[in-house]
């Protein structure tokens, strides 16, 4: 018998002993990639019998850090999330060097670094920008073999995919098929072990003194209480006016003065401030690089001037009002088809309750409606951003994508609103769906991702 998504009941068991020794949660739609990390963890016990391995586990013989490790998904490649990282070149970084002039040595933590990837991605990003002179890099992990693969700074082609390719020359040196990072950077950055959701101590010396921290995709795995309780360290470890970056399927954050969560273009970052600030309009979009060599995920542009003055950061510190109305008036609006004016009222509201994810997905649709299909797969990410388990924002992503002809990312947004929906009872209403069934939504995701099959098949 089968209990949720597990197999057995006994991976429920040992699910619920991860819960409550390292606060790691798996909902419904985690459970089968964890319960395959449980398998390579028997696996290397040479145990068959999930109920052997809960023994095993009970009585100490079995690691709590080692199964945790092999439940996590460790993907991870140089300069993740481009949009992110170009937000820490653009935002944080000209607002650091404003602060402390122009060597001002950031601080900067990669916590759940897996196998360095991201804690090296923000050196060359440090360097590019000359502002390595000074600065420290730490980073940290669960997992001891994956610290030990990320001090050796030996990597495959395929963490440095995409625009990587085009600066690696610089930083690398090939050795067969494999790539070395070249020894300065790789001393640039302290490796150490941590248990983030355990409560290993952070060194003394972190204890408000970070300009950023990047945790991301970790909080994922944690259960509530852990993620607040975890997230209240991180940002106690910000220096004033630090940053702290999650990831786009994190959990949000509970803050309280004196932190602040502000929505940027990279998603919802938190920041410790010092002073009350004048609220503006949040910024969609990116400003054209000023770098003079390209970097992965920013356009090339014209030289580099940041030094020259403080940008301004374009924010709006999260609005936890009530958003019900702002949803009223554009739906009202746009079932009278004034559709230009609930668009412009959608996108006022937006960046007013920047954490409700119907008002962007509304402004997303109602940009569709328009033709601007660009602006509408900006929207309806920021949807997938609060919540990426909204399989209608996935499948009207999908559509958006395959009408700007990125007919793998479109396949790929299909495919996730096929799952979350295919995991929901068939006939319950699936939300933001004006009513519709998670089978209507089965139904429909097969159907697109059919055309767009025989699409491929015509054009190729």
């Amino acid at each position: 018998m089968s209990v949720g998504g597990w197999s057995v009941p006994v991976f429920a068991t040992i699910a619920a002993v991860l819960r409550e020794r390292a606060g790691l949660e798996f909902p419904l739609n985690r459970q089968s990639f964890a319960e395959a990390g449980i398998r390579r963890a028997m696996a290397k016990f040479m145990i068959d019998s999930p109920a052997a391995y809960l023994a095993h586990l009970q009585s100490g013989s079995a690691s709590i850090e080692d199964l945790a490790e092999e439940v996590g998904v460790g993907e991870t490649y140089f300069f993740r999330d481009p949009v992110q990282f170009a937000t820490i070149r653009t935002r944080l970084l000209p607002d650091l060097v404003a602060r402390r002039g122009p060597m001002p040595a950031p601080r900067i933590w990669s916590a759940g670094c897996a196998t360095g990837e991201e804690a090296y991605s923000l050196a060359i990003l440090l360097e590019e920008e000359r502002l390595a002179v000074g600065a420290r890099i730490y980073g940290t992990d669960v997992s001891e073999a994956a610290l030990s693969a990320a001090r050796r700074g030996v990597f495959s082609s395929w963490s440095l995919r995409g625009d990587l390719a085009l600066i690696a020359p610089r930083y690398f040196r090939r050795r067969g098929d494999r790539f070395v990072l070249n020894e300065d950077l790789r001393g640039r950055v302290a490796f150490s072990r941590l248990n983030l959701a355990t409560g290993d101590p952070f060194p003394e010396v972190w204890s408000g003194g970070l300009d950023i921290i990047l945790c991301r995709n970790v909080l994922i795995y944690f259960s509530s209480d852990a993620v607040q309780r975890v997230g209240h360290r991180l940002l106690q470890s910000l220096a004033p006016e630090g940053w702290l970056i999650t990831g786009p399927s994190d959990p949000l954050l509970q803050v309280a003065h004196p932190f602040e969560a502000v929505l940027t273009p990279g998603g919802i970052f938190y920041r410790r401030t010092t002073a009350a600030r004048t609220v503006t309009r949040a910024s969609t979009s990116l400003p054209r690089s000023r770098w003079k060599k390209p970097m992965p995920g920013v356009e090339d542009g014209p030289q580099h001037t940041h030094r020259a003055a403080k940008p301004a950061i374009a924010e709006v510190p999260v609005s936890i009002g009530d958003s019900a109305a702002a949803v009223t008036r554009v739906r009202q609006l746009g079932d009278t088809g004034a559709i230009k004016e609930a668009a412009g009222v959608a996108a006022e509201e937006s960046a007013t309750h920047p954490l409700c994810a119907e008002l962007h997905f509304l402004h997303g649709m109602l940009l569709m409606e328009q033709g601007s299909h660009r602006a509408a797969a900006d929207a309806m990410r920021r949807v997938l951003y609060l919540d990426p388990g909204l399989a209608v924002a996935q499948l009207s992503l999908g559509s958006i994508l395959q009408r700007l002809g990125s007919k793998v990312e479109a396949w790929s947004a299909y495919q996730r609103g096929h799952d979350i929906a295919a995991l929901q009872p068939p006939d319950r209403v699936m939300p933001l769906s004006d009513g519709a069934p998670a089978e209507h939504l089965v139904r429909a995701a097969k159907s697109r991702m059919a055309a767009l099959a025989a699409d491929w098949a015509y054009s190729s």
